[in-house]
């Protein structure tokens, strides 16, 4: 396995690249698409949990979490992201790790990352170039 990792994600999708030395080209290893972002927020809603009376009085209250529909599936993407990430660094697959992402999709996924796995992050670029080539990924991580 390559020993530099580079991820270019953003709520929607994410491609995974490799490179056996620091600046060799960009090899597209693996991808992920997450339709679930991309659905309107409505349609998202329709598994919401419904209304339950207060035990006490007449107060009735909505059972469903404060989080936006989007919101939650970006969160969830991440989460999966991440836990390949965590899972691939436990077994000693790569030796570091940059990260390109969309600004808020980058966020979440920082905070999704085990400890061991942020150690090994060298590099972050807060663009969304997820559909880029690999050429413009890595001149940006060349930039950053």
């Amino acid at each position: 396995m390559a020993s530099y990792w580079i991820l270019a994600a953003d709520s929607t999708e994410a491609r995974l690249f490799t490179r056996d030395k620091k600046h060799d080209p960009l090899v597209e290893h693996r991808d992920w698409l997450h339709p679930e972002s991309r659905s309107p927020g409505r349609d998202l809603e329709d598994d919401r949990q419904g209304t339950t009376f207060s035990s006490q009085g007449y107060d009735r209250s909505e059972n469903q979490k404060p989080t936006d529909p989007k919101t939650r599936e970006a969160q969830d993407f991440a989460r999966e992201l991440a836990q390949f990430l965590d899972k691939a660094r436990a077994r000693g697959e790569f030796q570091a790790l940059s990260i390109v992402a969309e600004p808020k999709f980058l966020g979440l996924l920082r905070e999704r990352l085990d400890h061991g796995t942020r150690e090994l992050v060298d590099r972050e670029v807060d663009k969304n170039l997820t559909r880029r080539s690999p050429e413009t990924i890595a001149g940006a991580l060349e930039e950053g």
